[in-house]
């Protein structure tokens, strides 16, 4: 199925993580860019009211002087109301040209009681401070905050607005003189967020949807040679193992994996082959001594026979058993050997003392066809290993060296001594392997139920 696929598992955690990925940087750049414009537009307040507050109190000390050179007191709350609209009418004509929002900005005076003094523009949600902002405006702290206004038909108007409380220096220091407050909407601010999140809700979506096709191509192009391998692989049969996948041509990791695989079937093959080679030659070679067992006692019932005589038959079998054992026996050990339960007895062994030994016997074997044995012996060679199944070896190689020499052939048996291992030499006058067998003397039962070679 589908669903199962390496495919569409892999599709599935990349679109999991690229989504994961673009929500964690869609709400990274939202928050820092809302941060960014709200930080601009406390700036652009502040220096506004700054500037108010700079003209008011510059126009104040002047008019004070003139009050007292003529002889009367003037308050400032009159002075504010006098000539606020001058003020503003002046520092907005001034800022104009290098700042186009000094036309839509609410600029209105309140004072230390929090009550209005005047105001550039009427606005309803605008005419009174309200009580966490006088809190805030007594402890003589700038307050910023978002005011939710009615704008026109009805419809409601986000503004952000500044209270700037401003301190007199006079005999009574540090008091508040009057309060400036700024307002400016926030139209430009929430058509930005606005953009922004249309761009995460839609269009992030989109862009994943169609990397999403990308990637499902690139991994449908990336697995066709795995489909490819999976169709020949499902034409390998156990009839036909000499079958190999195509490998393709880039030097990656599917061209590994082909040549991994056309490995594989190269050892099964050879594997079945040895296989059904065993099932031959043991079929062949079990059934001639049952053939000749077979037919001694056929013979020998047919009539009475003497006592030498049913010796001899019995002798004849017993031989033809033996060589029966001899087989099972060898073909039980290759299989041991490869199940690996065969019991390893390890030990320090003098391998020229068991060799001595050997040879020994050997000789006596070799003096029946006049083969000599030449033996060169090295002093005391200590190595690690299972004495019987050295013995075992050992015993095969000289029968070999014996069985297939020539007649007043020799055998040359050497020991060479390194620093790491050891290696014993044995070399016969007979006629050899084959070439075209070398390559197979160490596959699994190859010649293991040979009785000689061919």
């Amino acid at each position: 199925m589908f669903v199962r696929s390496i495919k569409f598992k892999n599709i599935l955690w990349f679109i999991m993580i690229l989504s994961i990925l673009f929500l964690m940087a869609g709400f990274v750049f939202y928050t820092n860019l809302e941060k960014k414009l709200y930080n601009d537009i406390d700036a652009f307040l502040m220096a506004s009211a700054v500037s108010v507050a700079d003209s008011i109190d510059t126009l104040w000390e002047d008019e004070q002087n003139k009050a007292l050179e003529r002889g009367y007191v003037i308050k400032i709350n009159e002075t504010i109301r006098k000539y606020f609209f001058k003020i503003i009418k002046s520092w907005v004509t001034k800022n104009w040209d290098e700042n186009p929002n000094f036309l839509n900005i609410i600029v209105q005076i309140f004072d230390e009681r929090g009550n209005q003094i005047i105001s550039s523009t009427r606005v309803d949600g605008l005419m009174k401070l309200p009580d966490h902002t006088k809190e805030s405006v007594l402890k003589k702290k700038n307050h910023f905050e978002d005011i939710d206004i009615e704008a026109t038909q009805g419809k409601s108007l986000r503004v952000r607005v500044l209270s700037l409380p401003r301190i007199s220096y006079d005999e009574n220091a540090n008091r508040i003189s009057y309060v400036v407050r700024v307002a400016i909407p926030l139209r430009t601010l929430s058509f930005a967020l606005t953009n922004i999140k249309l761009f995460l809700t839609v269009i992030f979506p989109i862009i994943i949807i169609l990397i999403s096709f990308i990637g499902l191509y690139l991994t449908k192009m990336t697995l066709d040679p795995v489909n490819k391998m999976m169709t020949s692989i499902k034409e390998i049969t156990a009839y036909n193992l000499k079958m190999r996948i195509d490998i393709p041509e880039s030097r990656d990791e599917m061209h590994k994996l082909a040549e991994t695989f056309n490995d594989m079937l190269e050892r099964l093959d050879n594997a079945f082959s040895s296989q059904q080679q065993l099932i031959e030659d043991l079929s062949h070679e079990i059934k001639t001594p049952l053939s000749v067992i077979k037919g001694q006692i056929e013979v020998a019932v047919r009539r009475e026979r003497s006592t030498a005589e049913y010796k001899e038959l019995l002798l004849s079998n017993v031989e033809e058993i033996n060589r029966i054992i001899k087989l099972v026996e060898n073909l039980l050990i290759i299989s041991m050997f490869d199940s690996k339960t065969v019991d390893k007895h390890f030990k320090h062994i003098d391998l020229s003392e068991l060799l001595n030994s050997m040879i020994y016997d050997i000789k006596i074997l070799g003096e029946q066809r006049n083969i000599k044995i030449d033996y060169y012996p090295v002093k005391k060679v200590i190595i690690n290993g299972d004495e019987v199944q050295l013995k075992s070896m050992f015993l095969n190689l000289f029968d070999n060296a014996m069985k297939y020499n020539i007649e007043n052939g020799r055998v040359l048996v050497k020991v060479e001594k390194s620093a790491d291992f050891v290696c014993v030499e044995i070399t016969d006058t007979g006629k050899g392997i084959p070439d075209d067998e070398l390559p197979y003397i160490f596959d699994r039962y190859y010649r293991a139920i040979k009785s000689k070679r061919e």
